[in-house]
């Protein structure tokens, strides 16, 4: 009797493996003001360190941070001005391989109208 029981559990074991109790969201990053520019990241692994590169024009600004215990950090850049009319990026790469990016596209005060 129990070898009939025990083989489709056997089975329902290695077709679901254990990982896949937590739920892993995909790395992101979002901006959570601009004055001063505060990047907020989520997804990454808990306690992973994260580089945080915000690029503008040719200057790279890098902020180290390590994500908390529900895999998110914030990351401010306060010396950094951002201009409605200036592209930047930010990229995060964590220590344990997660990365995300982040773009501000120009946004003209004044629409050009055709």
């Amino acid at each position: 009797m129990w070898r009939r029981t025990a083989l489709p559990l056997a089975v329902v074991a290695l077709v679901v493996p254990s990982g896949l109790t937590a739920v892993s969201a995909k790395p992101t990053l979002h901006a959570t003001s601009i004055a001063p520019l505060t990047i907020r990241g989520t997804g990454f692994e808990v306690g992973e360190t994260v580089r945080a590169i915000l690029t503008r024009n040719r200057a790279r600004f890098v902020h180290v941070v390590r994500a908390g215990a529900g895999g998110s950090f914030t990351a401010r850049f306060p010396l950094v001005a951002v201009e409605p009319c200036r592209t930047l990026t930010v990229r995060a790469v964590g220590s344990k391989g997660s990365t995300a990016r982040y773009a501000y596209r120009c946004r003209p005060l004044h629409p050009v109208r055709p």
